[in-house]
């Protein structure tokens, strides 16, 4: 602050310049009303010289074509009388353009007669201070003569002088007083405004105790009033900011999109958490130093060295370097301050892996379902057109016609009815819609073994049951029971023929304070490949594709199950290797949700 104030005490005083201002501006307007007044008087000078020559060239161009027509010997002199008696040079010419009569100051530039006009034509020559005035006229009658008459407009500066002096004295006498008055206003305005800088400087110390004595004009007051409101409230005013600097900083933290602001160097000035996570960095390890040394992602600093080159908002979709290949929509803008001054970069970069991912599901969901519906489709169409085009002759055979069509039929009919199942589990609302109720475990998992003990080969099954009697869960009974068949069918279509099947059931560690079962379904069967694992829920993703077509299976078995465990708030989970068969687990609340109030 010591420095600072003493740099501006080095400084030519406000006033002082205000004042050479002050005296440059009366020095200006001093020679522009002059040379105005002068001019004016000038102009109407020239005016009033330009009518009488104008009136006298009309007289005396009548008067010489009559003497002309009667008397031409007598011309010339005539022309000599009035060329002295009106100070002029008058040149007449005949109507072929010969000199009759030249007489006045031969200083004056020797006029050449163009055609005979029949008005009187003016204009001015040279300077406009010392200049010409000629006015030309001719005779309204065939034959008649030219006369050009011209006067220098030099003495038209003497009679302008003498006739502006007295006003000019004036209007410079005016301006002097006027000047004075100003500068004494500013002298006291000096005065005041160094009382309110003292105190200002005080306060810009941080000494906001004193305070600015009241001010006797209005533009004063308004001033000394707002100095000291301001010394009341400046400590509200920087808690303000900063708390205001803090919830900006916890905003832009909290954004979902990274944000990353460069200088005109693309050296690194801030970036959010988002930013943070997406390109693997810590903004204090980052800050300040070239963004091509602070990441690993070339494609970025190639995207933002075009943003800067094209200088202008530019957008593009990336795929950054690093084993999770996130994919991002990267937003370049200009960064500006207050005063919408460029000063760097700001990036955006939008998350879109998960679109993408989603995407890519949504196109194998609908790749799936053609494919999946194209196969008993094309049975049906195939069978039905051979019973129309080629009936079978033997019963028997028509009859297994009909079979395989009823069986694509059949399978026709699971997909579908498995499809809109799991719509209406993953609607927004399904969670809510969900009508539950506390049943006892042993009670579903008998009640579905009672149906799945015969395979459709009409071969028994060996299921195996471990579940305590005094288990229970707060579910959806007859969702459970589906979830749970699904489970047994697969354990039996792929397991060995005949080979055990093991349902248990035991609490589990609860989710969110809530109390969970874990229902598990373990068959002894060749197992999955661990590759397979994380997208086993997938709709109509299938390990062995070929086999599970030939057992009839829809591909949505386990993708219902899934959606079953998460609108009961639950999970699904799955353990195999190869050889020693899998086990699916199904978790689901044992008590309902608990309901927190506000």
């Amino acid at each position: 602050m010591r420095a600072s104030l003493t740099h501006a005490r080095g400084k030519p005083s406000m006033f002082t310049r205000i004042g050479l201002g002050l005296l440059i501006v009366e020095l200006t307007l001093g020679g522009l009303f002059t040379w105005a007044t002068f001019d004016a008087f000038r102009r109407a000078a020239y005016r009033e010289a330009s009518e009488n020559l104008r009136q006298t060239t009309r007289a005396l161009a009548d008067a010489y074509d009559r003497l002309h027509r009667e008397a031409p010997d007598e011309l010339p002199e005539r022309a000599h009388d009035d060329a002295r008696l009106f100070g002029l040079r008058i040149d007449v010419f005949d109507s072929e353009g010969q000199a009759i009569a030249s007489a006045g100051p031969r200083a004056l530039p020797n006029p050449v007669p163009s055609s005979p006009a029949r008005s009187i034509e003016l204009e001015r020559l040279g300077e406009p201070l010392h200049g010409v005035l000629r006015a030309t006229a001719s005779s309204n009658e065939p034959g008649g003569i030219v006369l050009i008459a011209q006067e220098d407009a030099s003495g038209f500066v003497a009679i302008a002088w003498s006739r502006a002096r007295g006003s000019i004295a004036f209007g410079l006498s005016a301006l002097v007083v006027l000047g004075l008055i100003v500068f004494v206003a500013l002298f006291r305005l000096r005065v005041r405004l160094l009382k309110i800088s003292r105190i200002a400087t005080r306060f810009a110390a941080g000494d906001l105790r004193h305070r600015v004595p009241d001010a006797p004009t209005q533009e004063f007051a308004v001033l000394t009033d707002t100095l000291n409101h301001m010394a009341r409230q400046l400590d509200e005013q920087i808690a303000e900011l900063r708390a205001q600097r803090n919830e900006r900083e916890t905003v832009l933290r909290s954004v979902g999109d990274g944000l990353l602001a460069l200088d005109p160097r693309q050296q690194v000035l801030s970036l959010n958490r988002a930013a943070e996570s997406m390109l693997g960095v810590r903004e204090s390890d980052v800050r300040g130093r070239p963004l091509r040394e602070a990441i690993l992602h070339p494609e970025l600093i190639h995207f933002l060295h075009d943003a800067q080159a094209a200088n202008k908002t530019i957008s593009e979709e990336l795929t950054l370097s690093g084993p999770d290949g996130r994919s991002v929509r990267a937003t370049a803008n200009a960064l500006a301050n207050a005063t919408d001054e460029q000063v760097g970069l700001l990036l955006v970069l939008s998350d879109l892996t998960e679109v993408r991912r989603l995407e890519a599901v949504r196109a194998d969901f609908a790749a799936n379902v053609s494919h999946e519906l194209r196969t008993p489709i094309t049975n049906i169409k195939g069978y039905v057109e051979t019973l129309l085009d080629t009936p079978p002759a033997e019963p028997e055979q028509r009859d297994r016609f009909l079979r395989v069509v009823q069986r694509n039929a059949d399978r026709l009919g699971e997909i579908v009815s498995d499809m809109l199942t799991l719509t209406r589990l993953e609607r927004p609302e399904a969670t809510s819609d969900l009508a539950t109720a506390p049943v006892r475990v042993a009670d579903v998992v008998a009640s579905v073994c009672r149906e799945y003990t015969l395979s459709e080969h009409g071969v028994r099954c060996d299921v195996r049951t471990d579940v305590p009697d005094e288990l229970s869960m707060f579910v959806n009974r007859q969702l459970v029971e589906q979830a749970l068949g699904n489970l047994i069918t697969n354990a039996m279509k792929y397991g060995p023929p005949e080979g055990p099947v093991y349902v248990s059931a035991r609490a589990t560690t609860p989710i969110d304070g809530r109390g969970m079962v874990e229902l598990a379904v373990k068959d002894s069967g060749p197992g999955i490949a661990e590759e397979h694992l994380p997208r086993l829920f997938e709709r109509f993703y299938r390990v062995d594709k070929a086999r599970s077509r030939d057992e009839g299976g829809t591909g949505l078995g386990l993708a219902i199950v899934k959606h079953i465990a998460l609108i009961h708030g639950g999970r699904v989970l799955v353990e195999s290797r190869l050889g020693e068969g899998s086990t699916f687990r199904v978790i689901l609340p044992s008590e309902p949700a608990r309901v927190v109030h506000g």
